[in-house]
């Protein structure tokens, strides 16, 4: 659901982690890939 994502990103925004999570989805994106 994007509208889901959507959200959880701007509540992510508002706690300063937006790119700690960007960082977390790009390292399981790594791990999905091998």
């Amino acid at each position: 659901p994007k509208g889901a994502t959507i959200e959880g990103l701007s509540v992510l925004e508002k706690k300063g982690v937006r790119g700690a999570f960007i960082e977390a989805c790009h390292e399981s994106v790594k791990k999905m890939r091998l």
